[in-house]
């Protein structure tokens, strides 16, 4: 939600600035293409940008507040959320900072400060580099111990940076005498500003994590436990013995998110179980090694909701079945 509000302020800035350089007929210089062509976007004194963009950042930590944020924080959901997505990306972190006592309550905490005071650190021109910077950190904090990138919303930052000061220091160094040319009217600014921000509000309060064109994405609004569900495929042969089927990873044990998510939608947790998808998956996944030659011989599948330990010293260890999904005949 955050790259399409970002884009979208971006390109309309970006038009702005054009309609101006074409209602003055002339094409700008070097030192002008700084100074009058930096996207409307970046503008902080447009208000309903600088704050549109914090909100998506705060409804995930107002909607794991709640009830549960001390909760989460002070007892091990920080720790079982970072096994999480160790497991998912099947890796073990080579930085175990789940081993360092109090590391990750205090790491919780700041998260959930960051993310309630964004808003306001957004709206006041003093705090508004600092919390672009802590966002950041942030970001890149997540990157390297979550695994979660979300590059793409690191250039979103730039809403948060005063164009002015960079098109001084840019005028000095060019040694150009352009000025950066002011709009002449603010109201679309804030007619589109006030769209998008309604948006964000609305799709925030309701929750809404798969609607288009906002949504939100409370990651760790849930308390988890050490199991992660999983969907284990079993093949059996003419001879009645029992093969897992591998699928969905790669030689070093990688499973996409989007790969993730579709096997948590077959197993029920995100979605209802069908016997017709399974067995379509596991046509799909049987057309490929390794799956191909062991379900080659065989007469019967099972599909089995499972879970799996996600902590890092037992991930080898059998999952743990919890219902059959789906039992067909094969092929």
């Amino acid at each position: 939600m955050r790259v399409r509000y970002g884009t979208t302020c971006t390109c309309f800035g970006w038009a702005r600035c054009s309609r101006r350089a074409r209602a003055t007929k002339r094409w700008p210089s070097i030192g002008d293409d700084l100074l009058h062509l930096i996207p409307r976007a970046t503008d902080c004194r447009s208000r309903s940008r600088a704050f549109c963009f914090p909100l998506s950042t705060s409804f995930q930590a107002f909607t794991s507040c709640g009830c549960r944020a001390s909760r989460g924080a002070l007892s091990d959901n920080l720790q079982h959320q970072l096994w999480w997505k160790w497991a998912e990306h099947g890796i073990e972190h080579p930085w175990r900072i789940d081993r360092v006592p109090g590391l990750l309550e205090v790491g919780g905490f700041f998260v959930l400060a960051f993310e309630l005071s964004f808003p306001l650190l957004a709206m006041l021109p003093r705090t508004r580099p600092w919390a672009a910077l802590a966002g950041l950190v942030f970001h890149a904090l997540a990157w390297a111990l979550f695994r979660i990138p979300f590059v793409s919303l690191w250039m979103l930052y730039v809403v948060l940076i005063d164009p002015r000061a960079v098109t001084r220091f840019a005028a000095r160094w060019l040694r150009t005498d352009a000025t950066l040319s002011e709009p002449r009217s603010l109201v679309t600014t804030w007619v589109v500003g006030a769209l998008l921000t309604i948006g964000v509000v609305v799709q925030g309060i309701r929750g809404q994590m798969r609607s288009y064109p906002f949504a939100c994405y409370p990651t760790f609004e849930w308390i988890v436990g050490m199991e992660m569900p999983d969907l284990l495929v079993e093949a059996e042969d003419e001879d009645g013995q029992f093969t897992i089927v591998p699928h969905a990873r790669n030689a070093f044990g990688y499973r996409t998110q989007r790969q993730w998510g579709e096997i948590w939608s077959l197993v029920g947790i995100t979605g209802s179980v069908d016997g017709r998808r399974l067995r379509t998956y596991v046509t799909t996944i049987a057309a490929r090694e390794p799956a191909s030659s062991l379900t080659r011989r065989a007469v019967r599948i099972r599909c089995f909701r499972a879970f799996v330990s996600v902590v890092p010293e037992r991930r080898a260890d059998p999952p743990r079945r919890a219902e059959v999904l789906a039992d067909f005949a094969w092929p």
